[in-house]
């Protein structure tokens, strides 16, 4: 079974696949039939003829996938797979298998649906490995696909198995021989004039089309209601195999079976849903280990098996013996419920006269029975899958917080709720001690402060970390540190240990523990830890950065002069802006500042003077530019800006306004100097294919500067490059230089 969808396939993604039209279209009724497959199966299915994109018609696409072939620099990745599958169908005639270049699993079944066309279904789309998935999402993140990283390429991530897309493939299979034989057939059967198998009926549907209507003999008796002794219908845990025993009870009703049950198994377990007449509830209970290992293969081939009168045994309670002639069961025979290559139920006959129709009637019924039973297991997956992301969703919602210390407190808390824990801790790696130090905890009685620093290696949390595999104790008692939680007054002995990886760099362990419930922890609250995993990765790795940032400050990043940031901290910024520009295709510009004679200045003046005018021109710094601008002291009289997000144009004009401010602000000595106040001369660059780098952005600024120097101070002059680059022309750009 799938293990279904994280999301919805989001609304853009179906407007891009909209847009791509294919000359081709599918028969009538193909969509409904496709869409319905893809939503039982919690996996992506398209029907192409020809190169894809585009195709004939796709329904539950893959996010990730619509990602890949929304984006124009990376579509291009796409074509050897799933753009040349219809061809590789074609030409292998019949269905195949292939990995893509995201780690994404897909099965090919060529297929012929229109009369004298040949057409290909691609099916799954999903991840096969929770490796591949993080492998593609860290590639995203930090590597060769950052570029179309975004929350809705993670909106509809399928999981699944190999043997679901072997499941598929016999599921579109089957699909393509009801649109054949529609197409041939003479005439359209309708349910009433035809039995259960030709008309392909649901299951679960057969009971309440019985209620509809009343049954009536071939005689033209009375119509009978159809009434159900409690003793028939043996009602189950879930309320839908509830509903399948009521199936087999009208079907049993309808055609007259006196003697039927339907048993729904598991590994060890036998439930009987339903059963009448000489299975009735006080005798029948079915012996799953009494199955002859030769009854039992052919079960799973899929084949129905008549049992000798020995056989029959099995079906009955220990002990119990129905050698009465009342009660002895002549010519039994059992059905099998198989799917996914397991038996998962029976429907057992006796006492029937097995003619070939009889025989046809009963497998399809069986079969259809088997449709039901896996939906009622895929949609209790789904729900888990569809709970998964729910929980992911908004988790990377409550995560996404400015300080560091608030997005270790949000990572612990919402892990713990979604867990219902409480009590945890989030404790990260000291690379320079290779210690783990806790950063946030919840339910503690101790201070986090003076929690003992744990080496890696040592202890529950330090190995964790060292192997890189998560501990799940169901009982700490068996686990051998009992003691341990009984000392600490935990509420239950159950906890999980899982580690955190960025890119292959450890950096931490998330502890929780205590559920509030008090019962254990189980492989759902470990898939949920793993679910979350990508966002919690990068909500650690944000909160890196504003950790390192505030770290610089303690460093003293600030200039104590002037109160602006450091030339180290600049560059250390620049490189980061470079990368987001170069990322998000987006401009960035670099100014530097010089005080015209300010030798002349500080010599005339003395050094405390020339502090003092160092002083006030960061403050007409301060007071030109925006909240997200970052202003630096480069050295001596100099001056540098980093403009985010910034054309040379939009630079151009902040340069200027910088150049008033300061020519109009009153220097104690300012009318000494030889243009009659104090002035600057400013340089402006910016972000181009040429300028990629912090040493070219800052050279190019700072041989504008001198430009502006050498033409008579007191103005700005653009680096000629950066201008042509954003006039898109080989224009110099001369009407907007050296102007005062």
């Amino acid at each position: 079974m799938a293990n279904g969808t994280m999301h919805k396939a989001v609304a853009s993604a179906d407007v891009a696949d909209q847009q791509r039209v294919s000359a081709y279209s599918a028969p009538s009724g193909w969509h409904e039939a496709q869409k319905s497959i893809a939503a039982g199966t919690g996996l992506s299915i398209l029907l192409v003829h020809g190169e894809q994109p585009p195709e004939v018609d796709i329904s539950n696409n893959n996010s990730i996938c619509a990602s890949f072939q929304a984006s124009d620099s990376h579509r291009h990745l796409c074509r050897p797979f799933c753009g040349k599958a219809y061809d590789k169908s074609i030409e292998n005639n019949g269905p195949f298998h292939f990995q893509c270049h995201a780690g994404i699993h897909c099965v090919v079944i060529p297929i012929q649906i229109v009369k004298g066309r040949r057409d290909a279904v691609i099916g799954g789309r999903a991840f096969l490995r929770s490796s591949d998935y993080r492998a593609v999402a860290e590639r995203m993140r930090e590597g060769d696909l950052q570029d179309i990283l975004s929350p809705q390429a993670f909106s509809n991530v399928i999981f699944a198995s190999n043997q679901d897309l072997e499941d598929l493939s016999v599921k579109i299979l089957r699909e393509e021989k009801r649109f054949q034989a529609a197409a041939s057939a003479s005439k359209k059967l309708t349910p009433e004039a035809s039995a259960e198998p030709a008309a392909k009926l649901d299951a679960v549907s057969l009971y309440a089309q019985q209620l509809e209507r009343h049954s009536t003999d071939d005689s033209g008796s009375e119509t009978v209601d159809l009434v159900l002794e409690q003793s028939e219908v043996k009602a189950v845990a879930e309320p839908s195999l509830q509903t399948l025993g009521l199936t087999t009870a009208s079907f049993a009703f309808r055609h007259r079976f006196e003697s039927i049950a339907l048993v729904i198994l598991d590994e060890t377990h036998a439930v009987t849903a339903f059963a009448n007449g000489k299975f009735s509830a006080s005798q029948f209970e079915f012996q799953l280990a009494g199955i002859d290992e030769a009854v039992r293969d052919r079960l799973l081939q899929g084949a129905a098996t008549s049992l000798t009168e020995e056989q029959s045994r099995f079906l009955f309670a220990p002990g119990y013996s129905h050698t009465g002639s009342d009660e002895q069961i002549h010519g039994a025979a059992l059905f099998p419920l198989v799917f996914g290559g397991d038996l998962r139920g029976l429907l057992v006959i006796a006492d029937t006269a097995f003619t070939a129709e009889t025989v046809r009637l009963l497998d399809d019924f069986a079969q259809n029975l088997a449709t039901s039973l896996e939906s009622i297991g895929l949609r209790n997956e789904l729900k888990e899958r569809a709970e998964f992301a729910r929980a992911a969703h908004a988790f990377s919602l409550k995560v996404n917080v400015v300080e560091p210390s608030e997005t270790y407190r949000a990572i612990l808390r919402q892990s713990a709720e979604m867990l219902g824990a409480e009590r945890g801790s989030l404790l990260l790696l000291d690379h320079a001690s290779n210690e783990l130090t806790v950063k946030a905890a919840v339910g503690m009685r101790e201070n986090v402060a003076k929690v003992a620093r744990i080496k890696m290696g040592e202890g529950i949390s330090g190995s964790v970390l060292r192997d890189g595999r998560a501990l799940m104790v169901r009982n700490a008692d068996s686990f051998g540190i009992g003691r341990a939680h009984i000392e600490r007054n935990y509420k239950s002995k159950s906890f999980i240990s899982y580690p955190i990886e960025i890119g292959g760099k450890k950096v931490g362990v998330l502890n929780i523990t205590d559920r509030k419930d008090g019962e254990s922890f189980n492989q759902y609250h470990l898939n949920l830890l793993e679910t979350i995993g990508p966002q919690m990765a990068l909500a650690l790795d944000r909160a890196e950065w504003q950790e390192k940032a505030a770290q610089f400050q303690l460093m003293s990043i600030t200039d104590p002069l002037t109160g602006l940031l450091n030339r180290r901290y600049l560059e250390e910024r620049l490189t980061e802006e470079l990368n987001r520009s170069k990322r998000n295709l987006t401009p960035m510009s670099f100014v530097m500042v010089d005080i015209d004679d300010f030798k002349r200045y500080n010599d005339s003046n003395g050094h405390q003077a020339g502090d003092d005018a160092l002083e006030l021109t960061a403050q007409c710094l301060k007071s030109v530019l925006r909240s997200e601008d970052v202003a630096a002291r480069y050295g001596g009289e100099e001056f540098s800006i980093l403009l985010p997000q910034t054309n040379i144009d939009e630079a151009h004009f902040i340069a200027q306004r910088l150049r008033e401010k300061i020519l109009n602000t009153d220097y104690v000595h300012g009318r000494a100097q030889p243009l009659g106040a104090v002035t600057v001369s400013i340089g402006v660059s910016s972000f181009t294919k040429l300028l990629d780098n912090p040493v070219a952005i800052i050279g190019a600024a700072d041989r504008a500067l001198y430009v502006a120097k050498g033409a008579g101070k007191n103005r700005v002059h653009l680096d000629e490059e950066s201008y042509r680059d954003y006039l898109g022309t080989n224009a110099t750009g001369s009407a907007k230089q050296n102007k005062n």
